[in-house]
């Protein structure tokens, strides 16, 4: 139960923000409350007498804006227990039998006990007291009949075929309560009112436990909150209504026996999770994960890519990406120094968070997921000190680093050297692009289960990505022809070698002349590689045809398979594109080609399959011919196939 007593923490050091809205954010909501999502909005004055002209159908644009509302339990079981104020028609309208064909007498009998307890508490207040006036009369339906907020079908009956609103049926619709025309009026907004339930409630408890989190005797519950990481979530982490499974049968007679705890911690646990997850969460493809420092210390995001990171400590973009639109990517010379500016920019930013830590603080790391509409389960949860999970981050983006393009904002895209996102990992290594859309897709389930494996990796000391997600990446980049050409060396290649770099090279930076990989045969055949392509793309620039894949992307899968027997085969095919480039070029392509075949020894250029190492090779000697410029080139030639 630490995550429980972490999260309870993490809600008591947020409690100056509990039911506070503030720069639309989301609302860290108070014990004892839940939220709703209300289609009507009733106005009363302070004598319990309706305000016709205030009272209106909630807006389409407020739909996703919940109500807070009291609520009596963590959960409603299908019965006819109501919600102490704001509840659905059926509970709140002494005259919705006379307008249905259903008989809910007792579910209005029932809450208006509810509230009427309330009322006559010590607890009470104006605005309950006004709702409890008008709800009295009985005439709830009548009223919202006459003001057209409801209507009746041919026969007189308030039908769910007649009028639905925003998608809810009418005899389902849920009811709010403005109260008085001052500031106050909101009564789901009321922190006056959230106190005094919530004192209300604890006053009526009397029984007392053991609560397994805390070690206090209080009041314990069994039912716990569901809306974890939506508000039509009906998952829980703790469920114990199974009695004819495997839940506790064989190790306890009963639930209570296997697990206590208090409602005010359970509430403050789930609540803070929701708020964590709404707030900082990454909730995409089902999963949710969220990081956090228990004591409300700011820490770099941990499922983004570099660049969205970075943006987080509130860099500005401009800051980060290096990309000139009339220089181009080619031709920039800024592109390729400014790894170290980009280093530096990673390493204030983490000193910046690094900064307010002390050995005491500690972050949490966790990540849900649903196995069955009704459970939940937590499938990754680790603490670590809050200095060291911001050094395992920083050396994560230091060393998943690689240059690629990033959108920092819908429309504007920058180049920047940066670790590629989990998701993105997972992308390049199961995904697919249907009908040359422009874009990676993969199923939810394989791209979650995916991110989480990651995770470890991230926040873990020299803990390797999975290779076979390493190795599924690199079977990915070996089909150029399987994607459009951009989505290709962006999205697959570029990641694909930020995992290489990161499993193979301890996120050293790669180089031509590196010792390790000078005389290392697949490293070798990634340069010839790149020259066969680079060659046919040059001599097609500024032709109609250069659009198609080149002869080495057309044999790529082959080439990885038995190299040397392809290699014979792509360079045939290029040759008659060498009579398009002029004898400086030419040259140029011989020297690199006689360099490389004089490092590689003889019984090394044959056709066993390469490994994971020829992706950098080709990438490495591509990006060192893009910057080199003939004495005769023209000023045009260089162009990438792939811009």
């Amino acid at each position: 139960m630490a995550w429980m007593k972490m999260l309870s923490d993490t809600y008591d050091a947020y409690a100056d923000l509990v039911g506070k809205e503030e720069n639309d954010q989301p609302v860290l909501l108070p014990i004892y409350h839940s939220t709703v999502n209300a289609q009507i909005e009733l106005a009363l004055d302070e004598d319990g007498n309706i305000i016709p002209e205030l009272c209106r159908l909630i807006d389409k644009k407020e739909e996703g804006v919940a109500t807070i509302i009291p609520v009596m339990q963590a959960t409603r079981s299908n019965g006819s227990k109501p919600n102490p104020l704001v509840d659905k028609l059926c509970y709140l309208a002494g005259d919705y039998s006379q307008y249905t064909k259903d008989d809910k007498t007792e579910y209005y009998q029932q809450y208006m006990e509810g509230l009427k307890e309330w009322v006559e508490s010590p607890f009470t207040h104006k605005a309950i007291q006004a709702i409890y006036k008008y709800l009295a009369k009985g005439c709830l339906i009548r009223d919202l009949l006459s003001m057209g907020l409801l209507q009746l079908d041919e026969d007189g009956i308030l039908s769910d075929k007649v009028n639905k609103l925003q998608g809810q049926e009418q005899t389902g619709a849920v009811v709010r309560f403005c109260v008085g025309n001052g500031v106050g009026k909101y009564i789901w907004k009321s922190q006056e009112l959230y106190q005094l339930f919530i004192a209300f409630y604890q006053a009526r408890i009397k029984e007392k436990e053991l609560c397994y989190v805390t070690g206090e005797q209080t009041a314990c519950s069994d039912k716990h909150p569901s809306k974890v990481r939506n508000s039509g979530d009906m998952a829980k982490l703790i469920s114990g209504n199974d009695k004819s499974g495997f839940t506790y049968r064989g190790r306890f007679q009963n639930k209570e026996q296997a697990v206590r705890i208090g409602y005010e911690t359970s509430q403050k646990a789930h609540n803070a999770l929701r708020w964590l997850l709404q707030k900082q969460g990454y909730t995409r493809d089902d999963a949710a994960i969220v990081a956090w420092e228990v004591h409300g210390k700011p820490i770099p995001g941990l499922i983004c890519d570099t660049v969205h990171a970075l943006l987080s400590s509130e860099d500005e973009e401009e800051d980060i990406g290096y990309y000139d639109e009339e220089i181009g990517y080619e031709d920039s010379e800024v592109n390729y120094s400014t790894g170290e500016y980009y280093a530096k920019k990673l390493k204030n930013a983490m000193n910046g968070y690094a900064v307010q830590f002390t050995e005491k603080d500690q972050v949490i790391l966790m990540a849900l997921d649903a196995a069955t509409t009704g459970r939940m389960s937590i499938t990754y949860y680790h603490e670590m000190a809050g200095n060291q999970f911001i050094r395992q981050v920083q050396q994560w983006h230091e060393r998943c680093a690689w240059v690629r393009k990033v959108e920092v904002k819908k429309g504007k895209k920058v180049w920047v050297e940066c670790a590629p996102s989990p998701r993105e990992m997972a992308l390049a290594a199961f995904g697919v692009e249907r009908n040359k859309n422009g874009y990676l897709e993969a199923d939810k389930k394989l791209l979650r289960s995916t991110v989480e494996r990651i995770l470890p990796c991230i926040v873990s000391e020299n803990k390797k990505i999975p290779l076979d997600i390493m190795r599924a990446a690199v079977n990915r980049a070996s089909k150029p022809e399987a994607f459009t050409s951009f989505l290709w060396e962006n999205q697959v290649l570029r990641v694909a070698c930020a995992i290489i770099k990161y499993n193979c090279f301890g996120g050293e930076k790669m180089k031509l002349d590196d010792e390790t990989m000078l005389y290392d045969r697949n490293f070798l055949f990634g340069r010839l590689l790149a020259v066969l392509d680079v060659t046919e793309a040059r001599a097609m620039y500024g032709e109609k045809e250069k659009e198609r894949l080149t002869n080495a992307k057309r044999y790529w899968n082959a080439y990885s398979r038995r190299p040397a027997r392809t290699y014979a085969t792509i360079k045939r095919q290029v040759m008659p594109y060498l009579k398009r480039l002029n004898n400086a070029q030419i040259a140029y392509f011989d020297s690199i080609t006689q360099e490389i075949m004089c490092l590689m020894e003889t019984e090394d250029f044959n056709d066993a399959a390469l490994n994971e190492l020829y992706l950098p090779g080709y990438y490495c000697q591509r990006e060192e011919i893009r910057r080199y410029k003939g004495k005769n080139e023209s000023e045009n030639s260089g162009g990438s196939e792939n811009e």
